[in-house]
């Protein structure tokens, strides 16, 4: 360069001189000329009480960042800006934040399906097409050379919320309809087909971009959506085909009110909608009816339920009695829908309401009226109960549960009842004891027993039979106007 070994000898003796000298003698000073200190990046502040002075510094080879803005800040001597470094931090940070995201978006959707299904095998199957997608994405992004930025864990967040409709559209129309060759679920096939079309179009356009992110964004959608769908067409339709099979109904006697009955009751409401298993679970556990109504009903053919509601009475007695079928009749065609289902092979459920009754093949041996009668006119109810005596064999038996008005101070259960009456437009028409009875010997039955139904209720038990022509009741008969 032109320059002896010694030319900058005297700045750099200048620069280690103290404020004191050996001896205690003052030392000179450096002091540097206001107009360098622009030059060395030397500025005073506004108040004038400091200076400050940045320094730009190029990194060697060796140079470690987190350690040397650990070694600088600790000794204060001066504040550090690491643009590496800090690009490294932040990163990081959106990095782990968008990660607990994908994380706790990913643990309400899974809870949200279970609480909405209340079954853990139909969740499984809802949620494995996405668990699909997320894997094969993450692969395909690292088979192309796609690092995992924060782009591709922001996708996640949103493959998880769009990937999982599909499948959960497909898992609640089996659900629903029962039977992959239900014209209904096409149309549902067909839906979730042209959401994912649509979509998937949009995002494929996205990759197309001249913007890295929102090129790396779009290739990660695209493949999360696409993968979503594939696995909610290829994976949940065999698991739902597989899981609502028709299973043989286990064979050996029970005992009524046993947990095996209560077990094999429920069982054949697998895969319903979670109201209807949680209400003939609980109808059985809480209800007194059962396990009352066994000792009622002896060894049926032909059951005969009117207001079969989903048929939890009648699908009980079925698994108490191997040999018996059963046919009842409903008003509301979903809860049609459910008992039907419920049954099975092993009889029929028909909309419709009373007067009306079922077609059977031959005269019933056993007919239910549970919990209904109070939704008959007297006219109504007399109609009904002179029909069903002429489908009841003469050895068959009338088995009726109905409430009867106390003058409890809270009769909590009746208001329930005359409130759902009163919100669908209806009528209640409940009867004392004597009425019932009245109606019952007008129609042709004779009451064999009449009983409370548990402590504490309102609901009544009138078991009856047939009566012979010749004989007589003294329960007068009721005119019914």
């Amino acid at each position: 360069m032109g320059f002896t070994p010694q030319a900058f000898e005297p700045f750099f003796r200048t620069l280690q001189q103290q404020h004191g000298g050996e001896n205690g003698d003052s030392a000179p000073i450096f002091r540097v000329s206001q107009p360098l200190w622009a030059l060395l990046g030397v500025k005073v502040s506004p108040d004038g009480h400091f200076w400050r002075q940045v320094v730009t510094v190029t990194p060697g080879p060796a140079y470690a960042g987190e350690a040397f803005y650990q070694r600088i800040s600790a000794a204060g001597l001066a504040k550090v800006f690491d643009p590496a470094l800090f690009s490294q931090r932040l990163g990081a940070l959106l990095l782990s934040s968008f990660l607990k995201m994908a994380l706790i978006v990913g643990l309400i959707t899974i809870l949200t399906a279970f609480l909405y299904f209340l079954d853990w095998r139909l969740t499984v199957i809802a949620m494995a097409p996405t668990l699909f997608a997320l894997i094969c994405t993450l692969g395909t992004l690292k088979l192309l050379g796609q690092p995992l930025g924060i782009p591709t864990i922001m996708v996640a967040v949103v493959v998880i919320g769009m990937g999982t409709d599909y499948a959960l559209y497909l898992v609640r129309a089996h659900q629903r309809y029962l039977d992959e060759h239900h014209p209904s679920l096409g149309l549902i096939r067909l839906s979730v087909f042209l959401s994912f079309a649509t979509t998937f179009t949009g995002l494929v356009v996205l990759t197309l971009s001249g913007n890295i992110l929102l090129q790396s964004a779009g290739l990660s959608l695209a493949l999360g959506v696409g993968y979503s769908f594939l696995g909610a067409v290829m994976i949940a339709p065999p698991l739902l085909k597989r899981f609502f099979a028709f299973a043989p109904p286990k064979e050996g006697a029970v005992l009524p009110g046993s947990r095996v009955h209560l077990r094999r009751t429920v069982a054949r409401y697998r895969g319903l909608e979670a109201y209807p298993r949680l209400f003939a679970r609980f109808k059985i556990l809480l209800d007194p009816m059962f396990p009352r109504l066994a000792d009622f009903v002896k060894d049926p053919k032909i059951i005969l339920d009117i207001g079969a509601g989903f048929g939890v009475p009648a699908v009980w007695l079925l698994e108490l009695f191997p040999q018996a079928r059963a046919y009842g009749i409903e008003p509301d065609g979903r809860r049609v829908r459910v008992a039907s289902y419920a049954i099975g092979t092993r009889g029929a459920m028909t909309v419709g309401a009373a007067p009306e009754l079922p077609t059977i093949p031959e005269k019933a041996d056993t007919v239910l009226m549970l919990d209904m009668i109070h939704m008959l006119t007297d006219e109504a109810l007399l109609l009904t109960l002179r029909r069903l005596r002429e489908n009841l064999r003469p050895d068959g038996m009338l088995v009726l549960r109905a409430t009867e008005p106390s003058r409890k101070r809270f009769p909590w259960k009746r208001w329930i009842e005359v409130g759902r009456i009163k919100f669908r437009k209806g009528q209640s028409h409940f009867r004392t004891e004597a009425h019932i009875m009245a109606v019952l010997a007008d129609a042709g039955f004779l009451v064999v027993l009449s009983e409370v139904s548990g402590r504490n209720h309102e609901e009544r038990w009138f078991i009856a039979k047939a009566r012979d022509e010749g004989t007589e009741t003294a329960i007068p008969a009721l005119e019914v106007r």
